[in-house]
Order: structure tokens, then C-alpha cells, then sequence
């Protein structure tokens, strides 16, 4: 596959949480940062961070009414060994890979007199 003109699909992937919204607040606070890792075959080309705090903020209820979501282009961070072997670069012109996350209590089981709910985490990674 050619880099320059990437023509693969997005790499999707769903987990589903029971918690409640505080909970899983404190968790996402406590566990602030979702590494995603670029890969072919078995090795890294460069990872990049999301910060998750954003997704329950304290005091919220947006959770409640709609899906939640993170999305943008995240600088991509090269492996310890291929960044000391690499010259400083502006960061405009720095690799980067749109990642979208986002976070929508499923309605299908959680409801409001419940404590704890089923939510589903989604990510798309694409180049």
C-alpha cells in the first residue's frame, strides 16, 4: 500500500462497558490516555495518544441524551529507535492519523433508574 495515497479501509473497534457515568468518569481520569498504535504486520510505524478525559465531563448529563466523541488528526510519534535517527520537524508537517472515538450509553439495556449501565466505546483509526 502506498502511504502517500492510502486506500484501505479504517481499522474499526467497539468495547462494551458496564459501569455507571461516575465510575467510568474516575476510570477515564485515572486512565486518561488511549494509545493507538499504526502497525504493519508486527511492528509499530508510530503511535499516537488520545486524552479520554474529555469524553465525561465532571458535572455532564450530555452522555444522557446523545453519543459523545473525540475526533481529529493526532500527531504520529515514531518508535524510540526510528525518532532518535530522525532530524526535528515543523509540526505542520508532521505525520499524522485521524482518529475518531467515541462513547454512547446503549439504550437497548441501561435504564435511568439503574445504577449501572452498558455503554459502547468505539474507535476508527484511518490514515
Amino acid at each position: 500500500t502506498d502511504l502517500m495515497n492510502p486506500n484501505f479501509e479504517p481499522e474499526r473497534a467497539s468495547v462494551r462497558i458496564r459501569s455507571s457515568i461516575e465510575f467510568l468518569r474516575a476510570y477515564f481520569f485515572a486512565h486518561s490516555k488511549l494509545q493507538i498504535h499504526l502497525c504493519c504486520g508486527d511492528q509499530s510505524l508510530g503511535s499516537t495518544e488520545i486524552l479520554l478525559t474529555s469524553l465525561l465531563k465532571k458535572g455532564s448529563a450530555e452522555i444522557c441524551q446523545h453519543p459523545v466523541a473525540i475526533e481529529g488528526a493526532f500527531i504520529l510519534v515514531p518508535p524510540n529507535r526510528a525518532r532518535q535517527k530522525l532530524p526535528p520537524m515543523p509540526l505542520d508537517m508532521a505525520p499524522t492519523v485521524g482518529v475518531s472515538v467515541s462513547l454512547q450509553k446503549d439504550g437497548r439495556v441501561c435504564q435511568v433508574q439503574l445504577i449501572f449501565c452498558y455503554f459502547v466505546l468505539m474507535f476508527k483509526v484511518w490514515v
